[in-house]
């Protein structure tokens, strides 16, 4: 709730809930903030509460409003600030914010099972062999099973059907080519291969 806090005047320590709403705030009767004092205005100021903050605007009152000492006409007030009407002073209350962030449980771990030959199976189909696993559940999927998204001018992502985390390939990478004199030779080896005897 955000709320005024009269600080000197006829109302000293008292609190007015401010709702989300433009309110006027002065001497007259009809004002939704009555201040009962010589040196407020009749329609003296009015201040506009919404969920972007809260703001102040002079009615082109006789003894003007202040804003932390400054005269304002209009002017962001923001939590703390005292704003003085006249002679009145009030201080503006406006509780933190609470952000809550629900906690997510992370997806079960499920069991590698395997094929007779020692490969692992997809999750979907036991007696096929899986070729990805994904890093978020850790499951296995044959290709059939999983989801592809192909971006223009990049290569195409797997994402696993139980919860959309990124597959990786089972098969182990290729071993690295060999460098220095030793890849030299074999790439040389590979260019000038003689022919085969003919039979």
């Amino acid at each position: 709730m955000i709320k005024l806090i009269f600080t000197s005047g006829p109302r000293a320590d008292e609190e007015i809930v401010l709702p989300l709403a433009t309110v006027v705030i002065g001497r007259a009767e009809d004002c939704q903030v009555v201040i009962a004092d010589g040196s407020v205005s009749g329609r003296h100021a009015e201040m506009s509460v919404s969920e972007f903050g809260v703001r102040v605007r002079d009615l082109n009152s006789t003894n003007g409003t202040l804003l932390d000492g400054k005269p304002v006409q209009e002017s962001p007030v923001n939590d703390g600030q005292t704003l003085v009407f006249g002679s009145i002073a009030v201080r503006l209350v406006v509780p933190p914010v609470e952000i809550a962030i629900p906690e997510l449980a992370a997806p079960d771990q499920a069991p590698i099972t395997t094929l007779p030959t020692g490969e692992a199976a997809c999750e979907s189909h036991s007696g096929i062999a899986a070729t990805r696993r994904c890093v978020q559940c850790g499951r296995t999927f044959c290709e059939a099973c999983l989801h592809e998204l192909r971006l223009s001018g990049g290569p195409a992502r797997v994402f696993c059907p139980r919860c959309s985390g990124q597959c990786v390939s089972l098969a182990p990478p290729p071993p690295p080519k060999p460098t220095g004199l030793r890849g030299w030779i074999d790439t040389v080896r590979l260019k000038f291969k003689p022919p085969g005897k003919s039979r």
